[in-house]
């Protein structure tokens, strides 16, 4: 394609965007456990008046159930390979993201962290890469662009951090202390309805009071469980190969890089590496604000890019 065509730049939703979406996928989750226990103990109504105490642990079940399968859902979608094609591109490193960086929220939902992040910009012989024509991906991608005067196209690609699955399995292990803890406040604000006339209705809402406690309480043992699980795991980071030695990777790093490629809603829905399998380093041309095309086009000839080698040369063309 050459420099004389460059794909259109998108919109870069920043890593703090991921913030709205966690905080809205938990509302939802504690909604959902919510309804769910409801209509799970809505099926005993006939005997609730008699069972009062099988209906309310209906709730708690239902509600428990809810949220821990929205938390391996997450954790699924977060630690398990994704359908696409192995690529090999190359560029200079823009930024590394660390994984638990990107917003205040991973603090309190660090079972749907990402894992560690390096934006690179690539040479222009990639941009057909990024824009997904090498794949035939005429529709859907949204192509990063970099802050300096050329706009020039970035290739994310998330390395995956042991760290970010432990915390989903610590949040599922967590969550079920704090959804014992949560049932008992629930049992304990339900001892306080005093129901009349209105019996149906006032066993409905003690029932939606102890499953949202359970939900909210079992949330909050997630979030304790996943920081435990993920601080004891090793800490691990983005690294290259170089000269036979490995380095961890940093900003202005000179790097080629192998995986499978494919969309990801985390990086803007760009066409992004998950996860890196490999990463070749060259060498590094020191941190300025923002790196242009041309830097990695004039300084990574193709006869060092690995990607210019049997058997990626081929993806490129």
């Amino acid at each position: 394609m050459g420099t004389s065509w460059k794909p259109a730049c998108g919109t870069y939703l920043g890593p703090d965007s991921t913030l709205i979406k966690k905080v809205t996928s938990a509302l939802l989750t504690v909604l959902a456990a919510v309804t769910g226990a409801a209509g799970a103990a809505s099926l005993i109504k006939g005997t609730v008046l008699a069972h009062a105490t099988l209906s309310e642990y209906a709730a708690a079940v239902a509600a428990f159930a809810v949220v821990e399968y929205s938390i391996y859902t997450i954790m699924q979608a977060k630690c398990s390979p994704r359908p696409g094609k192995e690529h090999c591109s190359s560029g200079v490193v823009q930024d590394v993201i660390p994984a638990f960086s990107d917003s205040p929220s991973d603090d309190f939902f660090p079972y749907a962290a990402n894992h560690d992040r390096v934006d690179v910009v690539v040479k222009s012989e990639y941009w057909s890469l990024v824009a997904g024509l090498t794949d035939g991906i005429t529709s859907g991608i949204n192509v990063i662009c970099n802050q300096d005067s050329d706009q020039s196209p970035i290739m994310p690609g998330f390395y995956k951090n042991p760290k970010v699955c432990a915390a989903g399995v610590g949040a599922m292990i967590g969550a079920i202390p704090g959804a014992l803890i949560g049932l008992a406040i629930g049992l304990l604000l339900a001892t306080g309805f005093a129901c009349g006339p209105l019996a149906f209705a006032c066993w409905l809402a003690v029932l939606i009071i102890i499953a949202f406690c359970v939900a909210v309480f079992a949330l909050i043992g997630a979030a304790i469980g996943g920081v435990i699980a993920a601080s004891i795991t090793p800490a691990s980071g983005p690294s290259a190969t170089g000269g036979g030695r490995v380095y961890p990777i940093s900003q202005g790093d000179f790097v080629s890089t192998v995986g499978n490629t494919t969309p990801v809603d985390d990086a803007s829905n760009a066409l992004t590496f998950w996860f890196v399998t490999s990463t070749s380093l060259y060498g590094n041309t020191g941190a300025i604000d923002y790196y242009s095309y041309h830097l990695p086009d004039s300084v990574l000839a193709d006869a060092w890019d690995v990607c210019q080698k049997s058997p990626w040369v081929k993806t490129t063309q």
